[in-house]
């Protein structure tokens, strides 16, 4: 198959921050919860020599990885959005509303092309992404598949601008049939028509550079030491997640996480996404958004605990676009009411991701970014238990936790190690069992402690923030 230059170009703030915001409501409506809505939010609005081919990603403004595929004969290209957390494949039609600048299916131009007529209704945001299923031939990485059935759509209200701004038409879903309305998922029908040598596929984001979607097969100069993670459900690619550290520390944790590449955040239960941000020195704005002194990210990290191994995302990585006026960034992490994390591009632009159709799993490797050889970080393994040792990438300041134990894991600690964390607290516990005096000694020597001993070494930046009016 053929490589199609792309076009990306870097977010600046503003851009960043509308671009989070767009996203947080279309993951609300995709997952399934409530995203509360400020009055920003609604005024923003290669060869197929061995079974397997390539498709290339372009980076949108390092948000979305977007590549081509083919409907009807002769064929009619499209930019899609390769999205594992979904499992339909829609296109605009020519009769779109409301009217943007993109390319449209025109059915009556295609010899293969029949009838179908169902109707298609995903509900996105505010709005409806709405249509009728018909069926044609689709060509993804040079296989075709015959008789598909796929879904044109005539009003795209509910994605706003977050659409018409875009360079991509439509969506391809890369998740399981569980997901899909009314016809199979693309790469479900690639897997029964028997063309690929194996039933995967990977993706090997670049950072600030266009990616590649390998279909029917892997990267092994970029896939080694491949880490693989079993599926704890058949709808999304949905892993479990054995714990959670931010700098070095804890973070409550839901012990379950979606690897979703339609999406570039990373977002969380609202308590451990706040934690977080605290620990990150960020705060949010009126108008919805987390936002921090960028030189707070300098040296930050979080860590996922996926199986026995750590995989670092370095602060850096953590922003989203340009830094604004008077050195702000945007977080690319959002909070959601859910018991679950989603892994958007963030992640995987860290590491290349393997989903194997076949095996129910997930395969993780080293990422395929751009950045210098200190900030690119390999994955740390610590055997249960507590052993093991750190590697590149990660924090100087470690924690020990076993697999599928302590706070990180489920989200629990005992009122002792919350304590640690609250100077205040363990001064109230030291005056309960003292005199007074004794007692405010104590108390002034653990607050200085905790607040001006190594910890402050590596604390986040706190001054005052002039948060975006965006």
């Amino acid at each position: 198959a053929g490589r199609v230059p792309l076009r990306r170009r870097t977010l600046s703030f503003a851009e960043a921050v509308k671009s989070v915001r767009g996203q947080l409501r279309v993951l609300g409506s995709k997952y399934g919860v409530e995203v509360p809505e400020t009055d920003a939010m609604v005024a923003s609005g290669s060869s197929n020599l061995r079974g397997e081919s390539r498709v290339d990603l372009g980076d949108f403004q390092n948000m979305c990885y977007f590549g081509e595929l083919e409907l009807g004969s002769p064929g009619q290209k499209f930019q899609v959005i390769f999205d594992t957390g979904s499992s339909n494949l829609w296109v605009p039609n020519k009769d779109l509303v409301p009217r943007v600048n993109k390319q449209f299916y025109d059915h009556d131009a295609s010899d293969t092309y029949a009838e179908d007529g169902s109707p298609f209704d995903i509900q996105y945001g505010s709005g409806p992404v709405s249509g009728f299923y018909s069926t044609d031939s689709l060509q993804i990485g040079g296989f075709e598949v015959s008789d598909y059935g796929f879904a044109e759509v005539t009003r795209a209200d509910g994605l706003g601008q977050l659409y018409s701004e875009s360079p991509w038409d439509g969506i391809c879903g890369m998740g399981w049939p569980a997901l899909a309305q009314g016809a199979k998922p693309a790469f479900q029908a690639l897997v029964e028509s028997g063309k690929l040598d194996r039933p995967v596929f990977t993706f090997l984001l670049g950072d600030f550079e266009e990616g590649e979607l390998v279909i029917g097969g892997t990267e092994p100069g970029r896939m080694k030491d491949v880490h693989y993670l079993p599926l704890i459900q058949e709808a999304y690619w949905m892993i479990g997640v054995q714990g959670i550290t931010c700098n070095g520390r804890p973070v409550p944790a839901a012990r379950a996480a979606i690897v979703d590449s339609g999406t570039s955040l990373i977002t969380g239960p609202p308590q451990a996404v706040r934690t977080i941000a605290a620990r990150l020195g960020a705060q949010r704005s009126y108008a919805g958004g987390y936002f921090v002194p960028c030189e707070n990210l300098e040296h930050a990290t979080l860590s996922f605990l996926l199986g026995d191994r750590y995989y670092d995302i370095e602060g850096p990585d953590l922003a989203a676009g340009r830094p604004g006026e008077g050195g702000i960034c945007a977080l690319a992490i959002e909070e959601m009411p859910q018991q679950f994390w989603i892994l958007g591009d963030v992640f995987m632009r860290r590491y290349s991701v393997e989903f194997d159709w076949g095996n129910k799993r997930i395969g993780l490797a080293a990422g395929a970014g751009t950045r210098p050889a200190s900030a690119v970080t390999t994955t740390s393994t610590r055997q249960k238990g507590g052993g093991g040792g750190e590697g590149r990438g990660t924090t100087a300041t470690t924690t020990t936790t076993t697999a599928g134990e302590g706070p990180g894991a489920g989200g629990w600690q005992p009122w002792w190690r919350a304590a640690s964390d609250s100077p205040v607290l363990v001064a109230l516990l030291v005056m309960s069992t003292m005199g007074f005096a004794t007692s405010v000694i104590v108390g002034a020597c653990i607050c200085a402690r905790c607040c001006c001993g190594p910890t402050a070494a590596v604390a986040p930046q706190q001054r005052e923030l002039r948060l975006p009016m965006v």
